[in-house]
C-alpha cells in the first residue's frame, strides 16, 4: 500500500507494520459494523442497536396475566 501510494521502498519493515496495522484496523472496523447490522437486521425482535458497534437485547415487556 505504502510502495503502491506514495512511491515507497518496496520491502521495508517500517512501513510494512503501518500498512498492515491500518489495513488490520480497516478491516476490523468493517468486520464489526457489518455484523451489527446484521444482528439488528435478521433478528429485529430480539435486538436493537446499541450505537455504532454493538446491540443490546430488546426490552420484552411479560405478558399481563
Amino acid at each position: 500500500l505504502h510502495f503502491a501510494l506514495f512511491d515507497g521502498t518496496l520491502l521495508s519493515l517500517p512501513a510494512w507494520l503501518t500498512d498492515f496495522a491500518v489495513m488490520l484496523a480497516a478491516g476490523l472496523l468493517g468486520f464489526r459494523l457489518t455484523r451489527v447490522t446484521q444482528m439488528v437486521t435478521q433478528y429485529p425482535w430480539l435486538y436493537e442497536r446499541a450505537g455504532p458497534f454493538g446491540w443490546r437485547p430488546r426490552a420484552t415487556t411479560a405478558p399481563q396475566r
